[in-house]
């Protein structure tokens, strides 16, 4: 972030203030979302505040620059000695067009408001951003302060139809442990194709969507549902999140064994549709994927579970070769 500040791109040197400014605020002790200031992290601080002050004198606009002065005016309140001292020692002869905290309308340029409208913009350019891009820009969006952009990301959600970027923006809140039922209504959406954007990037988003539904019941009887849609890649994503599921469920090496009465239920309930899909299925790919949920199922280390998948798959063709029954 602190290399960033210097880049020739305004969004990417936006992203990095508002990272920092982020960082800074959670150094405070008293702060809700507070972390550990450790000497390393003290240290990293540091050296990000010559390039801080930098970007505040700049001449670029006032969300780079205002937010900029924000995270070392923060900085220069914070208890340790060392970062306080070098904050205070950059801001003397430091002049600088913003008030003195983010919600001041004392020199009318760093309010609430500017800083909302940047971050927006920063949300709403994961729409489009490539894969590196938006990694960056989701990390910068989980140092932020939850109170600024937690509500800002669910009202994306509301306001944009594209893949990526509700899988992007659900990602982000499902890392802060917020908003879950927005969260698995998007990854829910996502999987199921019902926004724009086919590119491989988006793609690859919609399975880690589909994948994520699979920790709570609600996100495993979406899935199951998913196995009956017309679209084939909908039904392939949704088999595929259900064979890692089950695998989850079982014995081998990616086994984490629950003994969650509703995740056993959504996924006893799942078989069903499974075993259809596996003796049905014309997508070679899919169909595979349906077989080996089945397989991981008579696995499983819940002995109902593991009984049941055995009862459903009884008498039936689960080769993955094998064309699919009349």
């Amino acid at each position: 972030m602190t290399a960033l500040l210097r880049d020739r791109d305004p969004m990417a040197r936006r992203r990095a203030a508002v990272a920092l400014d982020g960082l800074t605020a959670r150094l405070d002790p008293q702060h809700p979302q507070a972390i550990t200031a450790t000497p390393g992290l003290l240290a990293a601080v540091e050296a990000a505040l010559r390039p801080l002050r930098d970007a505040a004198v700049s001449k670029d606009p006032p969300q780079i620059r205002c937010v900029a002065f924000h995270a070392i005016e923060q900085a220069r309140r914070l208890p340790h000695e060392a970062l306080r001292a070098r904050a205070a020692s950059l801001l003397e002869d430091a002049r600088v067009d913003c008030g003195p905290s983010p919600g001041s309308t004392e020199s009318g340029v760093f309010t609430n408001q500017t800083r909302r409208e940047g971050m927006e913009e920063i949300i709403a350019r994961l729409d489009r951003q490539p894969p590196p891009l938006a990694a960056e820009t989701s990390s910068a969006l989980l140092a932020a302060p939850a109170d600024d952009v937690v509500p800002l990301l669910q009202a994306r959600l509301r306001r944009t139809d594209s893949c990526q970027g509700l899988a992007l923006v659900a990602g982000v809140l499902a890392r802060r442990n917020v908003a879950e039922a927005d969260v698995e209504a998007t990854f829910g959406r996502v999987a199921a194709g019902r926004c724009a954007g086919r590119d491989p990037f988006a793609m690859s988003l919609a399975q880690s969507a589909a994948n994520a539904l699979q920790v709570r019941p609600g996100g495993i009887a979406r899935l199951t549902t998913l196995l009956r849609d017309r679209d084939a890649d909908v039904r392939h994503r949704a088999a595929k999140a259900l064979a890692g599921l089950f695998a989850t469920l079982g014995m081998g090496e990616a086994a984490r064994p629950t003994s969650a009465p509703a995740i056993l239920a959504a996924a006893r309930d799942a078989l069903p549709a499974l075993v259809t899909l596996a003796t049905t299925e014309r997508d070679g790919p899919t169909r595979c994927e349906a077989v080996r949920a089945l397989q991981r199922a008579q696995e499983a280390d819940d002995g109902a579970l593991r009984a049941e998948a055995e009862a459903q798959s009884r008498g039936r063709t689960l080769r993955c070769l094998a064309p699919p029954n009349p």
